[in-house]
């Protein structure tokens, strides 16, 4: 019997078509609170966001993606930054905001809205600072969640590795 965290865990999709429906703000504070309950070193929660909604913004930043064609369709972006002056063992704080970033898919999951988090972009770091005005050096670009209603079917696909794929040993 599944109960409600794993539930949600195995139903949350990667969603790259969205409705043109504006997100609430409540909803998107609702997401990034669920984040100070990520586990990090020393508790020092090493990140900052910056919402995006502006949509001159967005396809700015779209067009530095190879996934622009479906990225602009999402209304809201959420950056995902590390705040190096806060970090202490890098390692650690980017597992930190690896959980960080589960935390706020399975919260937009849960308020039935889609995500999917963008990893490659990353590379275009100043570029995308440059775009928002960003001028401290201490923030590193670690991810961008797009997030939206999704508009496409969001069931499962039947792509998922067997757990017998991904255990290596089981010592007893």
């Amino acid at each position: 019997m599944e109960n409600e965290v794993e539930n949600a865990i195995k139903s949350r999709r990667s969603i790259r078509k969205y409705s043109d429906t504006p997100i609430d703000k409540s909803l998107i504070i609702k997401m990034i609170e669920t984040v100070c309950q990520a586990p990090s070193g020393k508790n020092l929660q090493p990140w900052k966001f910056v919402v995006v909604n502006n949509e001159k913004i967005r396809r700015e930043i779209s067009e530095l993606s190879k996934y622009k064609k479906w990225m602009v369709t999402a209304p809201c972006y959420i950056l995902v930054y590390m705040d190096n002056s806060l970090s202490y063992e890098r390692i650690k704080d980017i597992q930190a905001i690896g959980a960080c970033v589960q935390n706020i898919l399975l919260m937009a999951h849960s308020l039935n809205l889609g995500s999917c988090w963008v990893g490659e972009i990353v590379r275009q770091d100043n570029t995308i600072k440059d775009i928002l005005q960003i001028s401290d050096n201490n923030l590193e670009l670690m991810a961008l969640l797009t997030i939206g209603y999704a508009m496409e079917d969001t069931q499962e696909k039947g792509w998922r590795r067997s757990i017998n794929d991904s255990i290596l040993m089981c010592l007893n």
